[in-house]
């Protein structure tokens, strides 16, 4: 369906993007990541505002493309321009966790800590949100804090069977260690890996 529209018109940015996630599906990073920066250009001469639904997703699509490919320092410079569009509280959730797991992947847990922590002060924050949260706080070594964030979490996720299992995890790990991963947590975003490592 992609080679069809784009044979109609080469310029067809969602074309571009369909063939770039068919890439990305595949594992053929750099092929998606060159289609999907087709996809942007085209969709700049096709709109006057950068600040698109259609460029967003683009651009989440290419910052998970850059963590693959072990370039959170690109991935990062990414999602920080998408996020620039917006005012600072109501930056979407899911970028926000993406710039934290880049953040993260550069071991900078400090400013990790706080981007999450933004998501989680909102009263809609997702378990997700909380429990990547709790994974920066164990990375950098403040297992009491990573326990209150998970304890705050069962409280406004009271039914997340994951939560529980955390919070065991955290409640048993001696000071000092770290809990093993909890591999089987569902995450609803593309910023889903290991949850503490």
């Amino acid at each position: 369906q992609a080679e069809l529209a784009l044979a109609i018109d080469p310029k067809h940015a969602g074309g571009w993007a369909l063939q770039g996630k068919t890439w990305h599906a595949q594992g053929k990073y750099d092929a998606a990541l060159a289609n999907y920066q087709r996809a942007l250009s085209y969709q700049a001469q096709q709109h006057a505002s950068p600040h698109t639904t259609g460029n967003e997703e683009i651009q989440m699509l290419m910052a998970e493309v850059y963590h693959a490919l072990g370039k959170p320092t690109r991935a990062l410079a990414t999602v920080e321009q998408l996020l620039s569009h917006y005012p600072h509280d109501r930056q979407p959730e899911p970028a926000l966790l993406a710039k934290g797991r880049a953040l993260m992947q550069l071991n900078q847990f400090a400013p990790a800590i706080d981007v999450l922590g933004i998501a989680c002060d909102r009263p809609d924050a997702s378990v997700e949100a909380f429990v990547r949260l709790g994974e920066a706080q164990v990375a950098s070594g403040q297992l009491d804090r990573a326990r209150a964030t998970i304890a705050v979490a069962r409280w406004q996720h009271p039914s997340d069977v994951v939560l529980d299992q955390l919070a065991s995890q955290l409640q048993a790990a001696p000071v000092g260690s770290a809990p093993t991963a909890i591999a089987n947590h569902a995450s609803g975003h593309s910023v889903a890996g290991p949850i503490l490592r």
